[in-house]
């Protein structure tokens, strides 16, 4: 009779195999082994921060940057200490008291009206206002226990507001939308702005709003949205939803130009569904308005490069000349996390399976490289090329002398490369984060530390990270000479956070990203990777 019974054992422990095996990422049963892998990342990644902390603290507090080959301090965001404000959000989610403090102290003493250079209204936003706002949030919610001094805590929100105040002059009377810059002397603004700067202050400022009972400055933004939610003349709305980078402050009029997912435009798009997330009943609006640029972006933007059928990239429409281009790069990359978000909080697949194939496309820039690190911009050859001869095509598009270089490139690898350098960008490292938390497939985690040790042996030098040349060439091809401050706030944090855990009812990490179809978020991040509170 015994062996009946070992038989079955057997019989049933393979059986328990298949099925374990069949389960989805999320469904699957935590193997401990590969938790401490993960554990063990996320120290790496902790170990990463302070070595670039350290570095900055030596030898650049309190200026904006670190230049790590000088080893001296970069002063580009106006002298009020770019880095300690975006890395303060980090230094808590790592738990961090000892930066966590420095920060603090050095906040108390920001003077936001001492500066001798223009004053970005998007970057001081996104940057300043954002990662204020987010302490300020995360220090007295879910991280009350570091028990930092109570009043320390409290300057965060008044010196957001301290800042706001001064970006204010941005909405000079009679414009209908804000400045791109102050001058900081006189502070007026100097008439310019494009889609992104005047359509990416909206979540700071309504959140500040929310904060101060004050809402002022939710009614300044949401009063230039409306123009860019509403584009005139409709002629310019080449697809719907899409509308194009420039535009005039005093009218509110779009002027026809570039329509893309890229720089100065990106953020825009990004923050329609993001300003969804944060208050749903408020700002429905919002939602169609993403809704509508997303179907278009599948529809007249999306390619795939001759012969590479399993590649998707987003292109941009030149409006001027009536024709898509196909070029995008390492920032339309954080459109694949966006779509998939998308899909996840409406509980529509064609936006997570269009976000996954994004994040795809992406990752296989980054592995095409000699580095195994993506481009800043690249192009390739449609697929439609070969299908549509001219004139149906444009002849730019279809006809263009393609060099034998460029054309053994996209043979290889379905793309070229434009500007082959890399700026410590969390773009793709972002996408990668969405994905996984969607999911739970452990792909992206590898594919994140792959990453991540690619950008730790090319862009670490001297005392901290930065700017890489050329992403082709061994070693990287040499260094710039400046840590960008969102290398802190974004790059270093969705490694931190693609590494760790929560997303359930009752896991904690209550600020991640929430899994599965129709989530609902607790957190939002603005575009610089600091998580506001949603609006319950």
């Amino acid at each position: 009779m015994t062996f009946p019974v070992a038989l079955l054992i057997v019989i049933l422990l393979l059986l328990g195999t298949v099925l374990q095996t069949h389960q989805s990422p999320r469904e699957s049963v935590p193997n401990t082994a590969l938790q401490r892998i993960n554990l063990d990342r996320r120290d790496e990644i902790k170990s990463a921060f302070n070595f670039a902390w350290n570095g900055y603290y030596t030898a650049a507090f309190p200026h904006d940057e670190l230049k790590p080959l000088s080893n001296g301090p970069g002063e580009s965001r106006n002298g009020w200490g770019a880095t300690p404000v975006d890395a303060l959000g980090t230094a808590i989610l790592m738990e961090l008291p000892d930066v966590v403090n420095v920060v603090l102290e050095h906040v108390k003493g920001i003077d936001f009206n001492d500066t001798g250079t223009d004053i970005s209204v998007f970057e001081s936003t996104i940057r300043y206002v954002g990662g204020l706002l987010s302490a300020y949030e995360l220090l007295r919610g879910p991280f009350s226990h570091l028990n930092m001094d109570e009043g320390s805590v409290e300057v965060l929100l008044v010196k957001a507001r301290e800042l706001a105040e001064v970006l204010c002059a941005a909405f000079g009377e009679g414009n209908a939308l804000p400045s791109g810059s102050l001058n900081p002397f006189t502070r007026i603004g100097n008439g310019e702005n494009s889609l992104a700067g005047a359509g990416t202050l909206v979540l700071e400022w309504i959140k500040l709003s929310a904060l101060t009972k004050d809402s002022k400055y939710a009614n300044f933004t949401q009063k230039a949205e409306d123009f860019l939610l509403n584009p005139k003349p409709k002629s310019t709305e080449a697809f719907p939803g899409m509308v194009p980078i420039d535009l005039n402050i005093t009218t509110g009029q779009f002027k026809p130009s570039d329509i893309t997912w890229g720089g100065s435009s990106d953020s825009f798009y990004e923050y329609l569904l993001k300003m969804y997330i944060y208050d749903p009943k408020s700002f429905p609006q919002y939602k169609d308005r993403w809704i509508q640029a997303a179907d278009s972006s599948i529809q007249y933007l999306a390619s795939s490069p001759r012969g590479y059928p399993d590649l998707v990239f987003l292109g941009r429409y030149d409006e001027k000349a009536g024709m898509f281009v196909p070029q995008s790069g390492h920032m339309e990359c954080f459109a694949g996390g966006n779509y998939i978000l998308g899909g996840m909080v409406l509980g529509e697949q064609k936006y997570t399976d269009f976000g996954l194939k994004l994040v795809h496309s992406c990752h296989h820039t980054y592995i095409s490289t000699t580095t195994h690190i993506g481009p800043e911009t690249f192009s390739w050859i449609p697929s439609q090329c070969s299908l549509l001869p001219p004139p149906t095509s444009p002849p730019w598009l279809c006809n263009q002398p393609y060099s034998p270089t460029t054309l053994t490139s996209t043979n290889a690898t379905g793309f070229y490369i434009i500007d082959p350098s890399y700026n410590l960008r969390p773009e793709v490292l972002e996408s990668y984060y969405y994905a996984y938390r969607f999911t739970r497939d452990e792909k992206y985690r590898d594919w994140a530390w792959d990453a991540w040790v690619a950008i730790n042996g090319t862009a670490r030098v001297g005392n901290g990270y930065s700017y890489v040349r050329d992403v082709d060439k061994v070693d990287g091809g040499g260094w710039g000479d400046n840590m960008e401050s969102y290398f802190f706030s974004e790059t270093l944090k969705y490694l931190w956070l693609i590494f760790g855990g929560g997303s359930r009812e009752g896991e904690g990490e209550e600020w991640q990203v929430s899994v599965g179809d129709g989530a609902v978020e607790k957190w939002v991040y603005n575009t610089e990777g600091h998580p506001l509170k949603v609006r319950k």
